[in-house]
């Protein structure tokens, strides 16, 4: 059986406060226009505390995206990179060894 946790009204006074300071930077920071930002705005108070909820927690998804979004492609760059210098690295010691092999092949004959 799941046990209640009781919260005093400081608490949660505290954590509202603290959510909505969450959503107040998450709504402003995203990358929408503002005319769906004060929309935003504007039905969070007929919102339930799960919407609320899920709600913070979506926006706090897509402002990690966001954020991340310059860096996922970088780093996809840069492995591209490395990647294509490896396959010339190795390619060059493929040709190295087989023209050495078949020096070595026809010193041997």
């Amino acid at each position: 059986m799941a046990k209640k946790i009781e919260l005093t009204s400081e608490e949660i006074k505290e954590a509202v406060k603290s959510q909505g300071k969450k959503l107040g930077f998450l709504i402003a920071a995203l990358n929408i226009s503002d005319i769906e930002k004060e929309a935003w705005l504007t039905l969070l108070p007929n919102m339930s505390l799960e919407q609320i909820e899920r709600l913070g927690n979506i926006l706090e998804s897509k402002y990690t995206d966001q954020q991340t979004k310059g860096i996922d492609e970088e780093l996809r760059s840069d492995l591209e990179k490395i990647k294509t210098e490896y396959d010339k690295k190795v390619g060059g010691l493929n040709t190295k060894t087989i023209k050495k092999i078949k020096d070595l092949s026809s010193q041997v004959s």
